[in-house]
C-alpha cells in the first residue's frame, strides 16, 4: 500500500478498516472469469479443509490477509486466532451478497426477500460462540445455509468484533426489535483490545 493508501486507510475506523481489508484479501483470492481474474482457487481449498486454526497457519493465503489486518493482528489477546477463523469463514463464501443477519422465522410472512431466516436453536448456537475456534465452526455452518452466499465485509467486521455488542446487535436484529437496536456507530468505535475473549 502507497503512502496516500496507507494514510487514508488509518483515517477510517477500525471496523470499516477490518471489513476493507478483509475485502481486498477475499477479491483477490476468488475468481472473476469475466475479469479475466483467476484468483487462487487451490488456497481457498486448502483454507476450506482447515477444521483447526493451526492448520490455516501453514497456508500463505493467511499470511495475506493476516498482513492486510496488521495493526488487528498487534492488538494482541487472540487477534491472530481471530484472523485465522475468519480467513477459513471467507474461504467458504462464494459469492459476495448484501445481507449476512438472520432473522427469525416468524418473519416469514413479511415478504422481504433480504430476509435470511434461521431456526432459533441454530440462531442461539451461533450466538453462544466465544473462542475463535467455536466462532470458526458456527459461522462456516452459518455461511453452508446460505448456500456461500454472505456479505463479505460484515463477515469480516462481525468474527473481528465478535463480543457482548455485536451479538447484542445481532439480537435485535434476528428478533426485529427495530427501533431499539444499539447505535451501529458505539460498535465501530469497539476498541481493538475487547475482541479478545
Amino acid at each position: 500500500m502507497d503512502a496516500i493508501g496507507q494514510d487514508a486507510a488509518e483515517k477510517l475506523s477500525p471496523w470499516e478498516r477490518a471489513g476493507k481489508a478483509a475485502w481486498n484479501w477475499w477479491s483477490s483470492q476468488h475468481p472473476r472469469p469475466n475479469a479475466g481474474h483467476r484468483g487462487d482457487r487451490a488456497a481457498q481449498a486448502q483454507l476450506r479443509r482447515c477444521s483447526t486454526m493451526n492448520e490455516a497457519l501453514l497456508i500463505p493465503a493467511f499470511w495475506e490477509l493476516r498482513n492486510n489486518l496488521a495493526w488487528y493482528a498487534d492488538s494482541g489477546g487472540q487477534s491472530e486466532q481471530r484472523i485465522a477463523a475468519l480467513a477459513i469463514i471467507l474461504a467458504h463464501i462464494r459469492e459476495n451478497d448484501r445481507v449476512l443477519k438472520p432473522r427469525h422465522p416468524d418473519h416469514r410472512s413479511h415478504g422481504d426477500p433480504d430476509r435470511i431466516l434461521l431456526s432459533e436453536i441454530r440462531f442461539r448456537r451461533l450466538m453462544q460462540a466465544r473462542s475463535a475456534d467455536e466462532l470458526r465452526a458456527e459461522f462456516v455452518r452459518y455461511i453452508h445455509l446460505l448456500k456461500g452466499q454472505a456479505n463479505v465485509t460484515e463477515c469480516a467486521k462481525t468474527v473481528l468484533f465478535w463480543g457482548d455488542h455485536v451479538r447484542r446487535d445481532w439480537a435485535f436484529h434476528y428478533f426485529a426489535a427495530g427501533a431499539g437496536a444499539p447505535d451501529r456507530t458505539a460498535a465501530q468505535d469497539q476498541s481493538v483490545g475487547e475482541t479478545a475473549l
